[in-house]
């Protein structure tokens, strides 16, 4: 009330500077008590960091231990595609075998540079539950990326999803398809 009448005496302008200070005294409880009741807003902002940390913090570590089951489950793969990769003509073969994947190409060097005619991307199997990209889960087996390469088709690739329920399955497959590749070429 007496706000009120000092406003109408003194006038809007005048009043001004008596109202700002007045709101911003009213503004030390503002925080120390949100508007909702639910007490410091600094301490709530704080829980939820708080917890929204440690949501982080297990995902990581979930994540990395997605990772290492991964790579152990690929490291025997990964010895029998390196000899296998030793074992073929360097001008056939191109290769990037990784911890947990790799990519191999069969193909041909012409003029220096070397044109890939099938790559392989080789991978444990894995799904994602729930359809959330971040989560994985592993499957058995490996999956396979197969990519044909044709020189003068109207359809320049074809890819191919495949999946095998074991390394030798998967290796008897390759081993195959590889010295098809290499025969024809011949």
């Amino acid at each position: 009330m007496l706000r009120s009448v000092q406003v109408f005496f003194l006038g809007w302008r005048a009043a001004r500077p008596l109202l700002h200070s007045q709101r911003l005294n009213s503004s030390d409880k503002w925080r120390n008590q949100n508007w909702w009741g639910m007490g410091n807003l600094k301490d709530e902002i704080e829980k939820l960091v708080q917890l929204e940390e440690k949501n982080i913090e297990s995902k990581n570590k979930k994540n990395s231990e997605f990772h290492e089951r991964q790579r152990e489950r690929f490291a025997p793969l990964r010895t029998t595609l390196e000899e296998i990769v030793n074992a073929i003509d360097p001008s056939l073969v191109q290769a990037k075998i990784r911890v947990s994947s790799a990519r191999l190409e069969i193909g041909r060097t012409r003029n220096g540079h070397f044109r890939a005619e099938t790559r392989w991307e080789i991978e444990p199997s894995y799904r994602h539950p729930d359809g959330i990209a971040g989560d994985r889960a592993e499957e058995s087996g490996f999956a396979v990326e197969a990519t044909t390469y044709f020189q003068f088709a109207d359809v320049d690739h074809l890819e191919r999803s495949l999946t095998f329920k074991n390394d030798q399955a998967l290796v008897d497959y390759l081993m195959g398809e590889i010295a098809k590749k290499i025969a024809r070429g011949r």
